[in-house]
């Protein structure tokens, strides 16, 4: 994940003012996507790559909405992963990306 701009200096190498990010959302098979949340943001003006590892795990998840979108998700939807940059001609460089998914159905 890539981005060499910043408008301000204070902001370089640091989450707090980058412009790209990170969201997912959840296509339910024949219907329309729903759900679409912010997961990461990139770090500003970095053209170095990183790594980021988020893992969510039921029940101990604490922010509310997440729980929610997770306990609306059905059988047979999938998720899909967005990224997202705040200006027209601006990019989202992205080298590689992967979701793996426990989901067990009570």
């Amino acid at each position: 994940m890539k981005l060499g701009w910043c408008d301000f200096r204070e902001s370089r190498g640091k989450y707090y003012g980058s412009n790209t990010w990170f969201e997912v959302g959840v296509m339910p098979s024949g219907g329309d996507p729903w759900g679409i949340t912010p997961i990461q943001w990139n770090v500003c003006a970095e053209w170095m790559s990183r790594t980021h590892y988020i893992e969510w795990i039921l029940p101990d998840i604490s922010n509310k909405q997440r729980r929610e979108w997770f306990e609306k998700i059905k059988p047979g939807d999938s998720i899909a992963l967005y990224a997202r940059a705040q200006y027209p001609g601006w990019e989202n460089f992205v080298e590689s990306a992967t979701m793996v998914i426990w989901y067990a159905l009570p």
